[in-house]
């Protein structure tokens, strides 16, 4: 049951691992993209400079100020998603941890019940073992004086027999 547990909260950890990785990678191919376009506005800019077209310059370096505020929030939002995965992966572990103490202090709390069942069932077998233990001995020694009687009331009738003979 705990490995299960373990099991399901390592794969969704990995699920969501999985998914901000995804994430990171749409960022980062989105940024590329960005970038790409910021190099092209760039090479535009400086074509449109050696024509000597100041609005063409002004508007290039509103559309690269607008980029780099765009990078900027990209990039932030990337720090967050990195931030919030390993807060995620922190808390997954925490949890499994917090889970796997709970099941073993369970797991414990039994087998300390099941060896106290154990001891005084054991416990009752030994008393049980010299009950018979002094029983067996008593019929013993109940047997033992039995045939003492036995044999001395047959040396006692011969006895009887031999002193009627003997009148």
């Amino acid at each position: 049951m705990r490995a299960a547990e373990q099991k399901r909260a390592a794969r969704a950890a990995t699920e969501r691992e999985r998914q901000a990785l995804e994430q990171v990678t749409a960022v980062r191919k989105l940024l590329d993209e960005q970038a790409d376009g910021a190099r092209q506005a760039l090479q535009q800019m400086r074509d449109a400079e050696r024509r000597g077209f100041a609005d063409q310059l002004a508007a290039m370096n509103a559309l690269l100020a607008a980029r780099d505020a765009t990078l900027r929030t990209l990039s932030d939002r990337e720090a967050a998603l990195g931030a919030r995965e390993r807060s995620l992966e922190t808390q997954v572990a925490a949890a499994a941890e917090a889970k796997a103490a709970e099941l073993f202090a369970t797991e414990r709390a039994a087998f300390e019940q099941q060896l106290q069942v154990q001891s005084r069932s054991l416990a009752q077998m030994r008393e049980r073992e010299l009950g018979l233990f002094a029983e067996k001995q008593r019929l013993a020694d109940e047997k033992a004086a039995i045939e003492l009687q036995k044999t001395l009331d047959d040396v006692s009738a011969k006895l009887a027999e031999a002193q009627q003979k003997a009148e």
